[in-house]
């Protein structure tokens, strides 16, 4: 973390452990404070399933088309899912990344979604994905070990709708799903067991209630934005204050 010039910085504002630990900071200059949601707003928000039964089971993401999210990933698993499970659905929310250079690879996700014919819906961008998202059954995270993501929103986001997660073990996704607790986090990259987890939450509805309840509590604990709101507030005027007293 050098490559950052902290000289004359009062203090710093981490969105994950990761980040904070790897800081070169004063302990006591350093602060934890998650991406948050705004949990009382979801209450309001009614799920939209795109047209799939109440008894089918969607697996979904949302997140940037890019090289290091790995969608292929979740797209073999449904396809093999499909086999044997026909009540499974897959639906992906997302449009290239805006990086300079990006390729918009949502065309070639499209092709290899192609065997699923209906029961696959790439959305592309949406300005609000949030009703999208309250329709899942379970939400992923497929990004590569290289990617390293923070606690990221694609997983925060359905855990405040009480949603199961199944993500790979890519950056700081640990601290947002504990294995075996908020759904289920493997290898990245590693398609036969990122399938068989899946296939643990898709067979279980008990399980599926179970580590969704675990999510929704997780996220009030850590990910509620009101209160993450009232920490930074605290974080200023310590701040201000401390820069009141220099200045006497």
């Amino acid at each position: 973390m050098n490559r950052y010039d902290l000289g004359g910085v009062d203090a710093v504002v981490c969105q994950n452990r990761q980040v904070l630990k790897l800081l070169e900071f004063p302990t006591e200059r350093k602060c934890l404070i998650y991406h948050g949601v705004d949990l009382d707003g979801l209450r309001h928000i009614e799920p939209n399933r795109l047209g799939f039964a109440p008894d089918d089971l969607i697996i979904g993401q949302v997140s940037r088309i890019g090289g290091g999210q790995n969608h292929r990933l979740l797209i073999d698993a449904v396809i093999r899912l499909r086999e044997q499970y026909s009540r499974v659905k897959l639906v992906l929310v997302g449009g290239a990344t805006p990086q300079s250079g990006a390729v918009d690879l949502l065309p070639e996700l499209r092709e290899r979604a192609r065997p699923l014919g209906g029961d696959a819906v790439l959305t592309g961008h949406m300005d609000v994905p949030d009703p999208v998202v309250a329709g899942f059954d379970i939400a992923t995270s497929t990004s590569t070990r290289e990617f390293t993501e923070g606690a990221p929103r694609k997983l925060i986001e359905p855990m405040a709708f009480g949603i199961p997660c199944v993500t790979t073990d890519s950056g700081a996704t640990r601290e947002a799903v504990e294995d075996g607790v908020e759904g289920f986090v493997v290898e990245s990259d590693n398609l036969p067991q990122f399938t068989e987890r899946l296939e643990r939450l898709i067979v279980s509805e008990a399980l599926r209630t179970e580590m969704g309840q675990a999510a929704r509590a997780k996220a009030e604990r850590l990910f509620n934005i009101r209160r993450q709101a009232k920490e930074m507030k605290q974080i200023w005027l310590s701040l201000l204050d401390a820069s009141a007293q220099r200045a006497v």
